[in-house]
């Protein structure tokens, strides 16, 4: 069911996408029975989205120059989503807390 909160983050996805997209990154997990470990590098943003079907997000990741390499990272049980700016109003991570507040994925934006 969606809420206005999961509308907002609808909203929030696509601008971030809108304003990033092409930008390399690097993405982080952070998952309590695993720990911190980083799942990619590098790879440019393609696109971020909110599935109100089953509350999860999907991030598009890949590298333009190939045709294998590319991800798609889907981010169940979702809780909460915002972004992170810098002192002049850009963008340079995205974080998306999962697993009832207890997990995190960051999607650093790198400056290449």
């Amino acid at each position: 069911m969606q809420t206005l909160e999961t509308i907002g983050w609808a909203r929030v996805l696509n601008d971030f996408t809108q304003r990033n997209g092409g930008r390399p990154t690097r993405m982080e997990v952070d998952d309590p029975r695993i720990g911190a470990q980083v799942q990619q590098t590098d790879y440019r943003l393609f696109g971020v989205a909110y599935d109100p079907r089953d509350g999860s997000v999907e991030v598009m990741t890949g590298d333009y120059g190939t045709t294998d390499g590319h991800m798609t990272h889907t981010i169940r049980h979702v809780t909460d989503v915002w972004v992170l700016t810098d002192n002049g109003g850009r963008d340079e991570a995205l974080c998306i807390a999962h697993d009832h507040g207890h997990g995190q994925t960051l999607l650093h934006l790198l400056w290449s």
